[in-house]
């Protein structure tokens, strides 16, 4: 489904006021990328959420 005008430019206007850096981190195979996202939810988080846990946990060590 397209992404109407309205919401394209709401979210621009909150990504100019939310500055955020964007990281390209991984690719994940097409057969896996279901299950890693089924992983996720089933932590309670979104696939964003989860890997930033992971890195956090990480580097906590």
């Amino acid at each position: 489904m397209p992404v109407s005008e309205a919401k394209k430019k709401a979210n621009k206007k909150w990504n100019e006021a939310h500055p955020y850096d964007r990281v390209s981190l991984l690719l994940i195979p097409p057969n896996n990328k279901e299950s890693v996202m089924k992983h996720a939810a089933s932590q309670g988080k979104t696939l964003n959420a989860y890997i930033n846990n992971l890195i956090r946990e990480d580097m906590d060590k």
